[in-house]
């Protein structure tokens, strides 16, 4: 009986044993598989931050102007201008806009898309407007040259400013902005501007009325001269007749 009872017992403890392990390996699972989660938590929660500190973006404004008087018809065909963005001396290590080019109307303005800088120092880019194909427009062959310089700030993370100049020149631009022009087509001869004709401008010539008296036929004055001529000449042709008979 004795040696049943001890038999019994190392069961028995064998058994709990047993228990105890599968017990404590269960826990020491859930507490592994708590950390894991705890940790991929804080990952989740702190890279943002991370991110946020170590990233700056930047937007570039453009804007266009249109001038001039155009025509009806050529206004309402609301002309659009495109200008680009570009690495500038054609470097490829730029950060870049998901689009380098942007189409703006005759008087507008828009946006490049950002540009996320991630190291600090100076980026250099080149901004200038396309020439278009309407022949009524004066296009704006400015071009710029744009700098925008990346430093770390007070709080770790990243901070940005932009200038702009034109090429060769050192004064900085505040905005980025293209003046088109339309040009003047009105030739002479068109509807909108019909061509001039000299018009000559007779000169008024007043006729004096005649004085109350006067001949208003001078050839009267010729026909009266030639009868007194003729009276005359009878009258001394007779006189002269009529001596010779008397002598």
């Amino acid at each position: 009986m004795k040696q049943k009872n001890v038999q019994k017992d190392n069961v028995n403890g064998t058994g709990n044993l047993v228990v105890e392990k599968i017990v404590e390996s269960k826990k020491g699972g859930i507490f592994v598989l708590a950390m894991v989660l705890l940790f991929w938590c804080a990952l989740l929660f702190a890279l943002p931050a991370m991110a946020a500190e170590k990233t700056c973006a930047v937007s570039i404004p453009v804007s266009v102007k249109m001038t001039g008087n155009g025509s009806d018809s050529q206004t309402q065909k609301n002309p659009a201008f495109t200008v680009v963005m570009e690495a500038a001396d054609g470097r490829t290590d730029l950060p870049m806009p998901e689009q380098n080019q942007i189409q703006i109307g005759a008087t507008g303005s828009g946006t490049f898309d950002s540009i996320l800088y991630t190291t600090p120092g100076d980026y250099e880019y080149h901004i200038r407007q396309l020439s278009g194909t309407d022949q009524n427009i004066t296009y704006d062959a400015t071009e710029y040259d744009v700098t925008v310089r990346v430093t770390n700030a007070e709080n770790g993370g990243l901070e940005a400013e932009m200038w702009a100049v034109h090429p060769g020149q050192s004064g900085k631009q505040s905005q980025i902005t293209f003046e088109n022009k339309w040009k003047t087509t009105e030739t002479p001869g068109t509807i909108e501007t019909p061509a001039k004709t000299s018009v000559k401008t007779a000169t008024a010539v007043t006729a004096k009325a005649p004085k109350t008296g006067d001949m208003q036929n001078p050839a009267l004055y010729v026909v009266v001269i030639i009868v007194a001529a003729g009276v005359a000449i009878s009258v001394s042709l007779y006189r002269k007749y009529k001596k010779k008979e008397e002598l």
